[in-house]
Parts: C-alpha cells; structure tokens; sequence
C-alpha cells in the first residue's frame, strides 16, 4: 500500500551489452553483470506484505508460522518465480549498535527464506520504511545514514551464504527526498555497503520520488554491474488509490472512478466534498486518457532507459486499492499492466500476496482466482 504518487516498472530479460555511446549528458553506458538466469527469476513475482512489515502481531508464533508450506507451493504452483518480502527497517536497526540485528528476527527471516527457496521461489530481501519520518531523517541525518550502511553491511553479510541465484537485496523502498539529487549517492553508498557484505549477490536499486518512473529517468547506472534497477507502477493515481484514506486526504474521497477512462466512461461525475476533489476527478475523465495504450506508453519509457544503459530492470510494485475502484475496472488495468510488461519483456511483483491491492489471499478462498487470471497465472 501506497502513501505517494508512485509508478513502478520492471524490464525482465534486457541484458544488452552496452558498448554504445556517451548520451547527451555525457552519462557513461554500462555492461550488465547480472546474469541471465538472475534476471529470469524476476519474472513473475509477488509481495508477501505483512510477515515482516506493517504487522501489528510481533509474537514468536507470528514469525514462525506467517505462513504454510502449502501457501509457499500454491504460489510456485501458480507460475510466480519470486517473492518480494518488505522487511520493517526499524526492527533491524539499532542506531545504538547498528551492526548488531536481532538474533531472533534473524532466525526467522533465515527460516522464511530458506522455505521459501526450498519452494523454488527466489527472494527479495526489501528494507520497507513505513514511516515518512524514519526516510526523511534518513535522508539528512549523516550519523543515521553510516548507521543504515552499517545495518545493511551486518545484513548482506549474514545472508551472504545463501545462494545468489535465488536470494536478492533490495537497497530501499520508495525513498523520497525532498532535493531528489539526494538520493543518487546515498544509494550508492547503501550499495556498496551491501557489496561489502556479499560480494556475488545481486542488488536492487531504484530512483527518487517514491521508485517512479520519473524518479528512474534521473538516475545513471552504478560502477557496480551486478545490479538490477527498479520501479513502481500505480498510475493512473486516482484510480489505483481511490478510496485510500492513508495516501492523500483528497484520493481517499473518490468513489467508483473507472478504468479505462475513455468513451465518456466516467458519466455524470457526482460531488467528491471539496473543489480539489471535484477539480482532480473532472481532469482524470475529460482532459486526460488512460487505457491500454497510455500504460504502454509510459512502460516504454522505462524500457528505453534500460535499454540505452544496458542494463536490467524491474517492476517491483503495482496494484489496485479495491475498497472504492470498480472490481471489472480493477482486474482490467491489472490485466492492461501486465500485458504491457510482457509486450516489453518486463517482469514484475504484484502488490501483494497477502493484501487488497492484489491477490488478497483469505484462508477460507486462497487467492483471488479472477486476478490470477488476469495476470495469466495458473489456477
């Protein structure tokens, strides 16, 4: 779940050998290490959202048992290749002792992924902050910023012994800087401390401005090539967020909006409370188009970029609020997105397994069959 104005997309497969020459800028062209049986792996996958993050049980039987094997097998069984799994950086780091983590949460996180592996499922090992506060300090605090390095060096170090076909390290989920120039070298310290730790492991990294696209288009590759790049993809915002009352106070009052918004599809629009509201949503149905063909487009820009460094890319989020957007209209941009990855040769990770914006896994239903389908999953 999102709190910003976010885009995310993932270029699966592209590891063009990039002799080519310097662009306009003068920015240096890259030869991808990443191999092509990593970049594979990030084909299809799925966040499991809430055993490691944004949970409010923290008992032992929690992280012991989040999950059964017969879930871990049902996801493989479905065709997914990966799991992104959104690890709550505040229970890593001791800003006191930061190359110190938690023997205990380290045990558990060990035994997630090693079922997980066990179920030929790779996996994302992804530094989610939750909170605004935690990333905004981050960016500006140099004590705090040694400290993570320090964290994710400790981290990288103890999973070091995992194989590296199968486990990833994702640098850190939708950092949002306010002087977006911020982020470039910070991740490239946070990279090479991670480096430091595991030296054959592949890193993740992605842009300024919560992963967006936009946020990619500003980046140059790392020295490092044993790196895949990343970002998210929830536009249009007011559609995939309609209803969110943690995102935006003005996205949490729509209601219905659809998907596509071609066709005079949006009808008589009906008053969403405030001026912005009504102003936001009269745009998105009359002065804008979004369809098969716009997401297609803004896919290609991501695409392009991966292509003139070199270098392979990843989509690590995308999905659909359902509280508020019309489930026809959910399953159709899902269905739209994915078929826009794979014109390009992208892969992804749905937000999520265990989450409203995707396959919404309930015990007594197991995931929702309708959006697998429309992801091309089996069922």
């Amino acid at each position: 779940m999102k709190r910003r104005y976010i885009t995310l997309i993932l270029l699966f497969g592209l590891l063009v050998s990039a002799q080519g020459s310097l662009s306009a800028q003068g920015s240096l062209s890259v030869q991808s290490g990443v191999s092509a049986s990593r970049v594979a792996r990030l084909a299809k996958g799925v966040n499991v959202t809430r055993w490691f993050w944004l949970n409010e049980d923290t008992s032992d039987d929690h992280y012991r048992s989040y999950m059964s094997d017969e879930q871990m097998q049902a996801i493989r069984d479905a065709g997914f290749t990966h799991i992104r799994l959104p690890i709550e950086p505040k229970i890593l780091l001791d800003e006191y002792f930061p190359d110190q983590i938690d023997e205990a949460l380290l045990g558990y996180l060990d035994a997630a992924i090693a079922r997980f592996t066990a179920h030929d499922l790779a996996v994302i090992v992804d530094i989610h902050a939750w909170e605004d506060e935690f990333k905004s300090r981050l960016m500006i605090d140099t004590e705090m910023q040694n400290d993570f390095a320090i964290m994710w060096r400790t981290l990288a170090a103890h999973f070091s012994s995992t194989d590296p076909e199968m486990v990833y390290f994702e640098v850190m989920n939708e950092p949002a800087p306010e002087n977006k120039d911020m982020w470039p070298p910070l991740q490239e310290k946070f990279a090479a401390a991670i480096r430091e730790g595991a030296p054959e492991h592949t890193i993740i990294v992605g842009g300024p401005d919560w992963n967006s696209i936009g946020g990619l288009l500003m980046l140059q590759p790392l020295a490092d090539t044993n790196i895949v790049y990343n970002f998210h993809f929830y536009e249009p915002f007011i559609f995939t967020h309609q209803g969110a009352t943690w995102s935006d106070e003005t996205v949490a009052l729509f209601r219905g909006l659809p998907y596509p918004s071609v066709n005079g599809r949006c009808g008589e629009l009906p008053n969403f409370k405030t001026q912005a509201a009504n102003d936001w949503a009269y745009g998105y149905c009359n002065n804008e188009t979004w369809d098969a063909n716009t997401i297609d487009g803004r896919m290609k820009q991501a695409a392009d970029w991966a292509a003139h460094y070199g270098v392979p890319l990843t989509a690590n989020e995308f999905g659909v609020y359902p509280l508020a957007a019309p489930y026809s209209d959910r399953l159709q941009w899902l269905e739209d997105v994915r078929t826009a990855f794979e014109r390009h040769s992208i892969g992804w990770s749905l937000w999520g397994y265990d989450d409203g914006f995707g396959l919404d896994y309930t015990s007594s239903r197991g995931m929702d069959k309708a959006v697998l389908t429309v992801l091309g999953m089996n069922i």
